[in-house]
């Protein structure tokens, strides 16, 4: 598809550092990537979001940015995540720690981030070792799941909505 070559290149690159970037700053590339996707299937301007991206089949930014942090995290051998394991039951659902942070701006840091994805992730995909195992699996559930604010999974004290993993 031409969508792969003449746009998805240009929003996957160094998708990691401006990924987590404030939504004024993201919203032009999201209209960007909605009305290229548009004039490519043929459709209408008012077309529903939802159903163009499962009809193109491929994932918006803030998906990208979520695959690709999941494989960063992966295949990164110098990991800064650390993980917490009890000899008995505890009631901590997620394995990582996300590290505490002073103001909201840390929130999105690629430590904290990295973390909170990784804990979101269902308990067959959090261990993988093998970044070519995270590519192959993943995208296909993002594809054919809902897709996420990015803003409730950053707040501070926000429930992890980052459920792109499951359907």
């Amino acid at each position: 598809m031409a969508y792969f070559a003449l746009a998805q290149s240009h929003f996957r690159y160094d998708i990691l550092c401006w990924g987590t970037a404030l939504t004024t700053y993201i919203s032009p590339l999201k209209v960007i990537q909605k009305r290229f996707l548009k004039v490519l299937l043929n459709k209408n301007q008012r077309y529903p979001t939802e159903l163009l991206f499962k009809e193109a089949k491929v994932l918006d930014l803030r998906q990208l940015y979520y695959l690709n942090m999941a494989i960063e995290v992966v295949r990164d051998e110098t990991n800064e995540l650390s993980q917490i394991n009890h000899i008995y039951g505890t009631r901590r659902r997620y394995p990582y720690l996300a590290p505490r942070t002073a103001s909201v701006k840390a929130h999105r840091s690629r430590a904290y981030m990295s973390a909170k994805i990784i804990n979101s992730l269902p308990e067959e995909l959090r261990f993988i070792t093998k970044p070519e195992q995270m590519k192959k699996l993943p995208k296909r559930k993002i594809i054919s799941s809902k897709r996420v604010i990015m803003e409730e999974f950053i707040e501070r004290d926000a429930v992890v909505v980052f459920d792109l993993w499951t359907s």
